[in-house]
């Protein structure tokens, strides 16, 4: 319990110590930009070439304090212990605790203790038979394990098996008279598994490539569909299952399937089965404030290049959909926003000559978006905590937009005002990409987050770029 309060305290002061940095260090920034064009030493300091060394200096210490907290929730990251068993070679079963990690890949050892106070040991299939833990059970196993490639652009040209032997823990799909078996091997690849006795068989199947007869160099991705004919001689007492082998599939949605089928056709009971994971969605809102910087490199228009535009803050507010992904604690999932920001920011510039004769330039840029972003999302549980990273594109749309230009011209005693656009093409439609990092307890969350835009303008010797950065705050329905 004390652990998990210290973790929390630690982790909200490294994102105490985000947010400091990113709103003095940052106005530290811009003060120096201001300070160099004040000074009016354009002809001596490269405009472009101080914001990029600024810029990236910015990113590479934000990057640096994520990095930070991921290596310190590492180390103060508590273990998963849940009620569970072990198997002994002896075939006992042994009550206590499991650290428990939603596997996507099946474990070579797990850890086990009797009590929360006893000593942790570590065991592997050699050592147990077995072990059950939440709605899991796994058994030792020395199998076959098919090695071939198994994406399409890497597929191999022949229909024979790449096998070697390996030595795991099996996940029992279903148990009873016929069980079905998973293995999902540590280089991703699926593999099923029936036992017959005491062996566990391997269902058969391989894709690879086969040349078209009277195509010469023209091939297709053929399959070695073995397992059919194993499943044919396996369900045999039972001439339904038959039919619906046709449409069955390497994958655990159908094989289970196929299974329960067998099991309906024989009236037989099942001992154990085990539900495949779905994938699950959160909703909720976000909202919080935006901190954005608006900046032009090139050589013309002065009155847009010269300038150094204050930093826009503006209130943000969204809709988030998060898309959870099965296993792995469901510490992977695709967050999907739709999201209104906008800022405005204005600037001045003088081309002066003389006391009689010089020119000013007032300009005001603002822009409201509307915009979708797709990121990946990493979170990692810390006691009552979750801490997580997320990257990504962003697409935004601009559906409103200030674009003022105001000149005052002197000359002698005449003095001219007009008014025009500050950018005669405007670019309505916005690509970026956002960095963050957040935390999350219960349905709250906080999250700070740097996006990058390409701009509102890119044209011949013009171009434009937004810097910005978020803090959300969001709640889950």
């Amino acid at each position: 319990m004390l652990s998990g309060v210290i973790s929390g305290i630690r982790l909200i002061y490294f994102f105490f110590r985000i947010l400091v940095f990113l709103i003095f260090e940052h106005g530290t920034t811009i003060f120096l930009q201001n300070s160099v064009y004040k000074a009016e030493t354009k002809s001596v300091l490269n405009q472009s070439s101080i914001r990029t060394m600024k810029c990236t200096n910015l990113i590479s210490r934000v990057v640096f304090l994520i990095l930070v907290i991921f290596v310190n929730q590492r180390v103060i990251s508590q273990e998963n212990y849940l009620p569970g068993y072990i198997l002994s070679l002896k075939d006992d079963t042994v009550k206590g605790y499991v650290d428990y990690r939603n596997w996507k890949v099946n474990p070579k050892e797990i850890y086990f203790k009797t009590t929360f106070d006893a000593q942790i040991i570590g065991y592997s299939p050699t050592t147990i038979r077995g072990f059950g833990v939440k709605d899991e059970v796994y058994k030792s196993a020395i199998v076959d394990v098919e090695m071939s490639q198994f994406v399409t652009y890497s597929l191999d040209n022949n229909p024979d098996l790449n096998i070697v032997t390996d030595t795991t823990f099996l996940q029992t799909m279903i148990q009873g008279d016929k069980g079905l078996y998973y293995y999902f091997t540590p280089k991703g690849k699926e593999q099923f598994y029936y036992k017959d006795g005491s062996t566990y068989e391997l269902l058969v199947y391989k894709r690879y490539f086969l040349f078209q007869k009277g195509n010469e160099g023209v091939k297709v991705v053929a399959e070695n569909n073995k397992f059919i004919g194993q499943l044919i001689i396996l369900f045999q007492d039972c001439d339904v299952i038959k039919s619906k082998l046709k449409g069955v599939k390497y994958d655990k949605k159908s094989l289970e399937k196929l299974f329960s089928s067998y099991y309906t056709c024989t009236n037989q009971s099942i001992n154990f089965k085990k539900s495949t994971e779905k994938t699950s969605l959160e909703m909720g809102v976000i909202a919080g404030l935006s901190f954005t910087n608006l900046q032009f490199n090139g050589e013309s228009p002065a009155y847009l290049t010269y300038p150094s535009y204050d930093r826009s803050v503006n209130f943000t507010t969204g809709l988030f959909f998060d898309v959870i992904l099965p296993r792995n604690q469901q510490k992977l999932s695709v967050c999907n926003e739709l999201i209104y920001s906008s800022y405005s920011v204005s600037g001045k510039y003088e081309e002066y000559y003389n006391e009689n004769k010089y020119f000013e330039y007032y300009t005001i840029l603002g822009f409201s978006y509307l915009k979708m972003k797709n990121m990946f999302r990493y979170k990692y549980p810390v006691g009552k905590f979750h801490i997580y990273v997320n990257a990504g594109p962003s697409y935004g749309f601009a559906f409103a937009m200030t674009n003022y230009l105001r000149k005052e011209s002197t000359f002698y005693d005449t003095f001219l005002v007009t008014e025009d656009k500050a950018l005669q093409d405007i670019r309505i439609f916005e690509l970026g990409y956002d960095i963050g990092a957040g935390l999350k307890f219960k349905k709250y969350s906080c999250e700070i987050r740097y996006v990058k835009g390409n701009g509102i303008e890119d044209y011949n010797n013009l171009r434009s770029a937004t810097y910005s950065y978020f803090l959300y705050f969001g709640y889950r329905f």
